[in-house]
């Protein structure tokens, strides 16, 4: 039920920025603007980050899993799941937060 209503309140922010964006910049105001710089080497920043493929395999034959990746680098881990619409949002909690219990090791 938090995941219907937090998605409604994300679609409703999303709704209301698209729609007032309406007024175009003049010339000068573009002029001003900063000029973000572009890092050239994203290829070192993402380098080190790995699949853990043994984690990501144990997650993958979970019941009610279609599809779920985990990715560590460095001391930061990151995981994914894609769950059937039959699983429940107490066992997609449950099933998380065993995940990144494991994952904290």
């Amino acid at each position: 039920m938090k995941m219907k209503l937090l998605a409604a309140s994300l679609a409703s922010v999303m709704l209301i920025a698209g729609c007032s964006g309406d007024k175009e910049e003049s010339d000068a105001t573009k002029e001003k603007a900063p000029v973000e710089q572009v890092n050239e080497n994203k290829d070192d920043a993402t380098s080190n980050i790995k699949q853990n493929e043994a984690l990501t395999k144990k997650v993958q034959e979970e019941k009610g899993v279609i599809d779920g990746q985990v990715y560590e680098q460095d001391d930061t881990a990151v995981g994914t799941l894609l769950l059937d619409k039959e699983v429940s949002d107490k066992d997609a909690k449950e099933l998380a937060e065993r995940f990144a219990n494991k994952i904290i090791r």
